[in-house]
């Protein structure tokens, strides 16, 4: 995945484009349900927090993901240092090497090319490798890639084994991202189910509103109404956001 978020410190934010798609997406839910449940349009104001509601959790959900992908790509790069070190190369003319291929494999657009670009440019003004993975922890706030930076330094000062805690530090990552996999495999049904409950008392109101508008019509004309109404898009609120939790299962 190419630039889709923009860094800054630790963070990986939506780039504009996905921005303004995250703004379209909380203005069009607002509308719907400014007409769902008040059939007014002052409901536009007052539930305009969807949109900052709708563009964190797209953020979160891009994170999420850019960070799935960094962790793979990390996982490559250090095999690829590991390959290195093998054929006699030093930590630091490995990780050189290692961009090379990174490049060659992901891209040089890809998030792994342009962090080893970072810590090259680092060994190139003579900053220790260590220091360079430190801050590329430091930026990316990635848990592996701050215990691999532990252990190496620790390591470095020991005189430890640098290529088998490397093949150790892949192997370990490899089967957390296959845990991971095989999780988000067996809740894609379930997820298929909260998207699909989460629709059902939508499409009620709306067909109920089609078939016999003069059902509900006291809830949009009456304040008593207003009020019953909020407090059934405040719990509507409350399940899909408990639904989203319980079907985002990390590792």
């Amino acid at each position: 995945m190419k630039a889709l978020l923009n860094r800054k410190k630790s963070i990986y934010r939506m780039s504009d484009k996905n921005y303004m798609q995250a703004c379209l997406t909380g203005v069009g839910l607002t509308a719907l349900l400014a007409y769902i449940f008040y059939h007014s349009v002052k409901a536009l104001l007052f539930l305009s927090p969807v949109v900052l509601l709708i563009i964190r959790l797209r953020e979160r959900d891009m994170e999420k993901k850019i960070r799935f992908i960094l962790n793979l790509q990390f996982r490559d790069c250090i095999l690829s240092m590991a390959s290195a070190m093998s054929a006699g190369y030093s930590l630091e003319n490995a990780l050189e090497e290692a961009y090379g291929e990174m490049i060659l494999l992901h891209g040089k657009e890809s998030i792994i090319a342009k962090e080893m670009e970072t810590m090259s440019r680092q060994l190139k003004l003579s900053v220790p490798v260590e220091k360079a993975f430190s801050d590329f922890a430091e930026r990316t706030g990635l848990e592996d890639i701050r215990i691999f930076t532990s252990v190496m330094q620790i390591a470095k000062r020991g005189g430890g084994d640098f290529n088998r805690i490397i093949r150790s530090s892949a192997d370990t990552i490899s089967e957390k991202l296959e845990t991971q996999k095989e999780i988000q495999t067996l809740l894609g049904a379930k997820k298929l189910e909260q998207t699909l409950m989460n629709l059902i008392p939508l499409l009620i109101i709306v067909y109920i509103n089609q078939t016999s508008p003069d059902l509900l019509r006291p809830m949009y004309e009456t304040i008593l109404g207003t009020i019953v109404m909020t407090l059934c898009l405040g719990g509507y609120a409350l399940a899909w956001l408990i639904s989203k939790k319980i079907v985002e299962l990390e590792v």
